[in-house]
């Protein structure tokens, strides 16, 4: 699963208690350059973590974390 950090801090607008994921390298890629840039992660993460989002409507497969991704939840950083 892979993961953008997009929030400038926990309490901003827009802000979740949820971090969104996608299993697809080329759509996280796509939202971090559509932001300006930033960094995309790999992530590792138990099934019972992450809840399917029904409520997408960008037609994406995004899936949502609660609360936050675990450093040791991280295998890899690229910065795009």
């Amino acid at each position: 699963d892979l993961h953008q950090e997009d929030s400038d801090d926990e309490q901003g607008a827009g802000s979740s208690f949820f971090v969104g994921v996608t299993a697809y390298y080329s759509v996280a890629k796509d939202f971090v350059r559509s932001q300006g840039g930033g960094s995309v992660y790999t992530v590792e993460l138990t099934r019972n973590r992450v809840r399917y989002n029904q409520y997408n409507t960008k037609g994406e497969a995004e899936y949502l974390v609660p609360n936050w991704i675990k450093p040791s939840e991280i295998e890899k950083e690229d910065v795009v």
